[in-house]
Order: structure tokens, then sequence, then C-alpha cells
């Protein structure tokens, strides 16, 4: 007993027994077992132990009352203790009287009891202080936590909340929480706990005059108990990742910037020494006609870095119903000369009809096709498939709808799943120098803006296939015969750029159109008269009045007259223009006169 009164009450008062006290025990212990097995008179069997019990008692109950542990009941407790151990050590000497024998339990009973009851008093008030200091040390932890925290009944009542909360919500402290309850501040955020999810929701108010962002982090309690939660203002992390954004998007455009400023130095730099040479009489002819075709290659290229720039910009141009099957057959000429001689071409095409930019296929077959041939640096073969597939074989978000897919696959080196996941990110680039970072982002916009998606499969070794996806056009299938023709040879020529204007007329004049050439819209206006045209060619971009008003006020003056718009870029959906101007064409520039032909034969059959 006395072993096990010193051990609790050090444990108590958070101290160690000392070392004396277990040898102690153990010698009384085995000094009392001898002395039963002797036969000793009863002081000497029992004077030891009382006298170290006595002692041990009155050992714990002085530390008990100097541990400062549970303040007045403990010295109570201590107290009671020590007077027990005072009464165990007269046992040895009183329990022979037997008149005082009696008095001797009666005061132990009662010394017990006191003890017993004092110890439960202060195990309470022990507990009631580490709740005390616990709810002191949450109680702190809420008041100095840099964000609001809350806790709220199943209606959206505030049951508390944090000083962070009161001063974010616009208030001051010590506002009653029935006042914030009700505030205009608070009951967005209720509205938004009631669908919030894991991932938490963002709120937009007005605080104090300014508009501020809060972040809301919450879950139900249980037994639908309410909700309890955090709210942080990210207005100013908002902002700046904001500026990060900004940043970034100004160094892309700069890296853009110079890219295509390399890129249209070249081909400036080809065309000026091209018709230097051409204006020179000392040139031979065959190398007349060398340099203005190495010309021409240069506006080709210059043409593709716009026609690029306007996909990257999600810029939407006519959109066509053509079979897609055809138009990559079409392609194998142009395909061929891009892979060369150490790589062969396969083609292996169903026909599938799809209703968007056809120039878009152009630019999807030239950068897969471009990269597949620099994934086989010792040659190889590439295969091209058009083919119509079903929505579980692509994954599709949308499965009533049909899909074409586009594949194009190579046996060369392959991606690795790092390679992979930035292969889509503007200005990545496996090729060094030679590579500007723009294919593949090019072939996901031009996907993206036509309703597809792309798909990339490929290990290292093992080669790409690489999977351009777009919903089928729906409704009657594309006329796949011949139509009948309209020949629309008297034509008003609108453009406010004179060079413009006379690059396009005289070619068209050689081919035996009667051109009329009008430097703006309000001149074309005057001049226009229904009988004297068959088609209206006009840029969109002009002073005054624009393509597309001029288009329309001409259509008042002679319904469904034939339209082709031609314009490098427009700030106006193409659709829209569309929509004003029925049945009208739309073309890009650059355009040559033999582009417009084409164009006008195609007016010129409906």
């Amino acid at each position: 007993n006395g072993w096990l009164l010193v051990e609790g009450t050090m444990s108590l008062v958070g101290r160690r027994c000392p070392a004396v006290f277990h040898v102690t025990f153990a010698a009384v212990a085995s000094w009392s077992v001898i002395a039963v097995l002797r036969e000793e008179p009863f002081f000497w069997r029992v004077a030891p132990a009382f006298l170290t019990l006595g002692g041990s008692m009155i050992a714990a109950g002085v530390a008990l009352a100097r541990s400062g542990e549970g303040g007045r009941l403990a010295r109570l407790a201590g107290g009671v203790l020590i007077a027990w151990g005072i009464h165990r050590l007269d046992y040895p000497f009183l329990r022979p009287i037997t008149w005082a024998a009696p008095i001797g339990f009666s005061l132990a009973t009662l010394l017990e009891q006191l003890t017993a009851v004092s110890f439960v008093l202060l195990h309470v008030e022990r507990g009631r202080r580490r709740l005390r200091g616990s709810e002191e040390r949450y109680r702190g932890l809420v008041e100095d936590s840099p964000v609001g925290i809350f806790r709220a009944s199943r209606c959206g009542e505030l049951l508390d909340a944090s000083p962070v909360l009161v001063r974010l919500l616009g208030f001051a402290d010590g506002t009653p929480l029935a006042e914030i309850a009700t505030s205009p501040a608070w009951l967005p955020l209720v509205e938004e706990l009631k669908e919030l999810g894991p991932e938490g929701a963002e709120v937009e108010l007005a605080i104090g005059g300014r508009m501020r962002r809060l972040a809301l982090q919450g879950r139900r309690l249980e037994e639908n108990a309410g909700w309890q939660g955090i709210v942080q203002d990210v207005t100013e992390a908002h902002r700046m990742a904001e500026r990060l954004q900004a940043s970034e998007r100004l160094e892309a455009l700069g890296r853009l910037a110079g890219g295509v400023a390399h890129d249209f130095n070249n081909v400036l730099n080809v065309i000026q020494t091209g018709v230097a040479a051409a204006r020179d009489p000392r040139i031979p002819e065959g190398a007349r006609t060398q340099v203005l075709a190495d010309v021409g290659d240069a506006v080709d290229r210059g043409a593709r870095v716009t026609r690029q720039l306007l996909t990257l910009s999600r810029f939407r141009g006519v959109r066509e119903r053509f079979d897609l099957g055809l138009e990559v057959s079409g392609s194998a000429r142009f395909l061929t000369q891009i892979v060369g001689d150490d790589v062969s071409l396969d083609l292996v095409v169903q026909p599938v009809d799809v209703e968007m930019e056809r120039v878009h296929v152009q630019q999807i077959l030239m950068n897969l096709v471009a990269n597949a041939r620099d994934a086989m640096p010792q040659g190889g073969r590439i295969a091209v498939e058009v083919a119509r597939v079903d929505d579980a074989d692509v994954g599709a978000d949308e499965p009533s709808l049909p899909w074409a897919v586009l594949r194009v696959r190579d046996a060369g080196v392959g991606m690795d799943s790092a390679t992979q996941e930035r292969a889509f990110e503007a200005f990545f680039s496996t090729k060094g120098k030679r590579g500007t970072g723009l294919g593949l982002v090019t072939v996901r916009a031009a996907a993206v803006t036509s309703g597809g998606a792309v798909r990339v499969s490929s290990k290292p070794g093992e080669g790409t296939t690489i999977e351009v996806i777009f919903p089928l056009a729906s409704g009657d299938e594309v006329a796949r015969g011949p139509a009948v023709e309209r020949r629309l040879s008297r034509v008003l020529l609108v453009d406010d750029e004179a060079a413009v204007r006379r690059g396009l007329a005289e070619p068209l004049r050689r081919a035996g159109l009667e051109v009329v050439e009008a430097s703006d819209g309000a001149e074309a206006l005057d001049t226009f008269a229904p009988d004297d045209f068959d088609v209206l060619v006009s840029d969109v971009h002009m002073p005054e009045l624009d393509g597309v008003a001029l288009a329309e006020a001409v259509r008042r003056r002679a319904p469904e007259f034939p339209v082709l718009f031609v314009s490098g870029f427009s700030e106006t959906s193409v659709d829209e223009i569309l929509d004003r101007v029925p049945g009208a064409r739309f073309a890009t520039k650059p355009i040559s006169a033999e582009g417009v032909l084409a164009e006008l034969d195609v007016l010129g059959r409906r």
C-alpha cells in the first residue's frame, strides 16, 4: 500500500519516486516475511511495516501539499494524508492497549474516508483545470488564427465566430452574432454552405465598399447538427495570381512575337532579294523564274505562319461540309513532299463527312506528318488513316455524337510520360532550335475549334500515335457529283489597300473577268448596280463603311446577290458575319487570284 501510495502521489504531482523508497519497501517486505516465519513478538513484526507506511504517507502528503497541483484541495488532501500517516505511526504502540484499539480503528476509518473524498475532489478539480486550459488553448488558436473560423446551425444561424471572421465580414470586434447572422455579408456564405463540396468555394462580396473574394471551406457536423468551417480572404492572392498569369501571358506573347518576327524576317528577306533580282535586267531568264518561285514559296510560308496565329487565337473561319477522307487523299502529293525520300507514306481513308474549316485539315496534317518524320531520322513508314469510330472507342463526353478520326502513326523514338504531359505546352519542343513549340499546340487548337479533341499514345522506342477526333456532320451527305455552274464574270472588287486591289484585279482580268475596283465601302455602294455586276468581292475591315455593312446594303438592293468576303482577321466572328449575310463566302488573306477564282466557282454553283 505504501509503495502504491507514494508512486501514485508522485505521478500525480509530476515527480519520480526516489530510489530510497524502493529499497526501503523491499527491505521492509522481506523483514515482514522473516518475522512471521521466526514468530517474532508483535511489536517487532508490525513496527517496521507501520513505521514505513506512516513515513511514506507523510512524505506523500508533504509532496502533494507543496505541489500546488489543485490549490487548496491539494493542500487539504496532503494534510489529511499526513494526519493519516501520523496515525499509522502509533499503531505498534497503541494496538496492545485494549481500550485504545476501538478509538484507533475509528480514527483510521475517518481518515481513510477523508482521504478518499479529498482525492476525488482533487481529481475533479484537476479535470476542470485541464478543461479550462484546453478551452483557453482552443480559444487562443481560434483568435490567433489568420483565417476566420465559425460554427453554424442547420438553418445558417451563426453559433460561434472568431474575431478574424467578424472583421472579414466588415464588423467591429464584439458585434453580436445575431446581427452578423442576418447581414448581407454572411447570408451568401450560408447559401454556399448548403451546396458546398469537398473542394470548397469562392464567393465575391462587397464589404466596406470594396469587392472581396472569400474562400470558404467547411463540413457538415454529425447528425446534421450544422456546419463548421473556415473563411479566408484570398483577394490579394487572387490578384497576385492574375498578375502572374498576365506576366506569363506577356512572356509567352514576347516569345511568340520573337518567333513570328524571325519567320517573317526570313520571308521578307527572300521577297526583298527576289524583287531586287527580278528588277535586275542582267539576270538570266531561268534565274529570274527561280527567284520568283522562291518569292512565291516565301509568301506561302508567311501565309502558313498567319494561319497558325489565327488558329492559336481561336479565330473561326468558314466552316464547310466536306469529305475528310477525300480531303486527306487530295493532300497526298503535298504530304509526300514533306516526308522526303527516306520516309514512306501510307494512306488508308474512308469517306466521312465533317463540318469544319478546311484549312484546319491542312494544318493538322502538316504538323503531325512533319513531327512523325522528325521522330524517324533514319527513315521509316508513316501511316495516315481516316475512319469513322464509335464514341466508346474515343471515350467521348457526348456519346450521342458519331465521330471521325484522323490518325497519324509513326515508328519513331516515341515519348515518355513527362514529354507527353508537356506535348501540348506552348513553345515546348524536343527539336531544339529547329522547333517552334507550336506544332501540337496548333493541332489541338484546330481540333478544339472544330468541336473535336486530340488523343496521344506513345512509348519510348515504340513510336507515337496521335488521333484527332471530329464530330461527324449531321444531315444529308456531301454531294460528290458535278454541279451546275453559273459563271460570275463581272466583279466589284473592294479593298482599301491599293496594292491588294491591284494584285487581285490584274490576274482576274487576265483570267477573262471584268473587274471594277473601289477603294472603300462608300465608293463601292455608289458604283453598285444590280445589273452591272455578278458578284461582290470585299474586304471586311474598311474605314467608314465596312464590308459587312456594304454587303447588307447591296442585299437590300439585290436580295441573294453573291458575296465573297476576303479578310486577314475579323473581330466579328465569321459565323456572325455569315448570319448577317446568308449564303456569302469567307476567305482568309493572303489569297491568290486562283484562290478567288476557286471561291467564285463555289458561289457560281449555288
